[in-house]
């Protein structure tokens, strides 16, 4: 049989295309049926190809660099910062033996290490494109689609790429906890980035097993097929990694200062707006550092390796071999200060200039001022005074702190949502959202903590 659409061929009878969805009518003596298609959507298809295979034994040394660094991280904020001294001085020890001998390993190799990490570099961001593209481009992808049968029942269906139908399930509400929606980081290539954050749409069972049925770039579009779901299905929905309390409880005010944030009300308009404080400085650069400063950690990092690697050899010839080796090392304040300053190869500055470029890119996303407006009629998200999103504020009926993969605000109505991102602090974001509950409470009639989770009457499409 082959299908009238996309052409696809198959053996078997059945009523509907396993690739493209197309329902066809299934014509019985007296009575014509038909399954009715109600939600489809697809989902790109993770799968390696031939590069990031051939360069995986980069990516896992990149993956054990990069925790090193993290933990190094760590350490400087618990001990400096936090005054902690519970350090592991075993563990301290046999890192301190590694790093002597990578040491030793860069300081023979001294004269190729820029360009190593250059290509090293060139190589993460080649596959980190390829892999952004891969998914954008939605060169491969799975179908997952909700058909109701002649007879009632609601079928969920999952088909490869190729077309051939993975699993097959039948759903029944009585079966449905809720229907949960997670902001998650999309990962591929070999060096495992995110290509995308997405939010993906799940039925979770009374048994706390889970279904995924959508993945969408765009919240809104998420959000129409979970109310739709959860009118048709009689279910709630919620967010994973929430928050959604009372902002008038004294838990819920605990650590909320007016230091964080700042609140101007004028003209019936509440205007709610991220500024800078004195206490934020050294979490923002720590931020920083760790969202966008491990490529400067690596070259700064290479070159101390290759000067104590030189120290070693002078001293370990000093006592045990010929006593002629020399160091080019000032021991003094200055000189210990230079071990951390670049070479002036060429390719060593255009390496630090990539470096430093991109903790100024982090720097600029983090430190744009953000501001909610809200009034009787409309909430409105600006970024760098640019609007980013709107809802009606009457029927706004979800404010939720979304902690996981990165803090979230998510506001929303039954038509539109906004997302508020990218703020300097956990803090912040607690302080800013529970200003937006309160702010809210203000204009409206039924309080949102108050209001049903239920979803309005409205159409879906079932297109892609």
């Amino acid at each position: 049989m082959k299908c009238p659409r996309c052409g696809f061929v198959f053996q078997k009878k059945r009523a509907d295309c396993a690739k493209c969805g197309i329902v066809f009518a299934k014509i019985k003596p007296g009575r014509q049926s038909q399954p009715k298609l109600l939600m489809a959507t697809k989902i790109p298809y993770d799968a390696y190809g031939i590069f990031p295979k051939l360069i995986y034994p980069l990516a896992i040394a990149k993956i054990y660099v990069e925790t090193v660094y993290r933990k190094m991280l760590g350490l400087i904020w618990d001990e400096l910062i936090k005054g902690k001294k519970d350090l592991n001085q075993t563990g301290n020890f046999v890192a301190f033996l590694v790093f002597c001998v990578f040491s030793l390993l860069m300081h023979h190799i001294d004269d190729y290490v820029g360009y190593v990490i250059a290509a090293f570099a060139a190589i993460w961001f080649l596959d980190m494109k390829l892999a952004r593209s891969k998914y954008c481009n939605g060169e491969q992808n799975e179908f997952i689609r909700l058909i109701k049968n002649p007879r009632g029942k609601l079928i969920l269906r999952k088909s490869n790429p190729d077309g051939e139908v993975e699993y097959e399930m039948d759903l029944t509400p009585s079966e449905i906890n809720h229907i949960s929606i997670a902001r998650v980081n999309r990962k591929g290539g070999a060096f495992q980035d995110t290509v995308a954050t997405v939010w993906q749409s799940s039925f979770s069972f009374n048994d706390e097993s889970k279904q995924l049925f959508s993945e969408d770039n765009d919240l809104s579009r998420a959000m129409k097929k979970v109310r739709y779901l959860s009118k048709l299905l009689r279910v709630k929905f919620r967010f994973e990694h929430s928050q959604n309390v009372d902002p008038f409880t004294q838990s819920s005010r605990g650590k909320n200062t007016e230091d964080d944030i700042k609140v101007e009300a004028k003209n019936n308009r509440i205007k709610i707006s991220t500024r800078w404080t004195s206490n934020m400085r050294l979490r923002f650069i720590a931020l920083i550092l760790r969202e966008s400063g491990f490529f400067l950690f690596l070259l700064i990092v290479a070159g101390v390796m290759i000067k104590f690697g030189g120290l070693l050899i002078f001293l370990y010839d000093r006592f045990y071999g010929s006593g002629m080796a020399s160091v080019n090392m000032e021991f003094s304040f200055l000189g210990i200060i230079s071990v951390f300053e670049p070479e002036s190869d060429p390719v060593d500055i255009v390496e630090y200039a990539v470096a430093m470029a991109l903790l100024i890119r982090k720097t600029l996303l983090l430190a744009r001022p953000q501001h909610v407006s809200i009034d009787r009629t409309t909430t409105r998200y600006y970024v760098n005074k640019k609007l980013e999103g709107e809802c009606k504020t009457a029927e706004m009926d979800h404010v939720w702190l979304l902690t996981s993969p990165e803090p979230t605000i998510v506001l929303s109505d039954p038509d539109s949502s906004i997302v508020v991102k990218n703020l300097k602090s956990m803090q912040e974001f607690k302080s800013f959202f529970h200003k937006i509950r309160e702010a809210m409470e203000t204009f409206k009639a039924t309080p949102i903590h108050e209001r049903p989770n239920a979803a309005p009457g409205i159409e879906m499409s079932p297109d892609l």
